[in-house]
């Protein structure tokens, strides 16, 4: 595990990580520089052939629209959105490669088989993710999230 500034960590070549997490926060929600396109482009490229980006989003941040833009610039239809199980985050997961999310039935059956082993409401979870899915492409959800947080 690397803890750094995740703009100057994923300018570097050096290491290729399966998996990036960004979770960068200030009073107001993120800071610019990490929900912008080259950001998420300098995260592609350090990732993985199969890695994957996770990133954290305040619920309360109007910019979430922009960042799945831009988001969607760089990782085309390869990511899902999924609103946090006990808090007001969304979580962001983007991932190298064309491959799409099995299905809800794929998901719920590898989420019992886990659950076994942890503690984890991963069922939940699958569903959140599926749904995030199609969540994350939605403009008109994400328009109208906007325009209610700016009333």
């Amino acid at each position: 595990m690397v803890c750094a500034d995740g703009v100057e960590y994923v300018k570097g070549q050096d290491a290729r990580p399966e998996v990036i997490l960004v979770d960068g926060f200030l009073a107001y929600g993120m800071p610019a520089q990490l929900g912008r396109a080259e950001f998420y482009a300098d995260c592609h490229a350090r990732l993985a052939d199969n890695g994957i980006l996770v990133a954290n989003f305040l619920e309360s941040d109007p910019d979430i629209p922009f960042y799945l833009e831009e988001v969607q610039s760089v990782f085309g239809e390869s990511f899902a959105v999924s609103l946090s199980e006990d808090s007001c985050n969304y979580t962001l997961f983007a991932w190298k490669g064309t491959w799409k999310l099995p299905s809800l039935n794929t998901l719920l059956t590898r989420a019992r088989v886990l659950e076994s082993a942890h503690p984890l409401n991963l069922r939940s979870s699958a569903r959140r993710l599926k749904q995030g899915q199609r969540l994350a492409s939605d403009h008109r959800f994400w328009q109208a999230r906007a325009d209610r947080q700016a009333c």
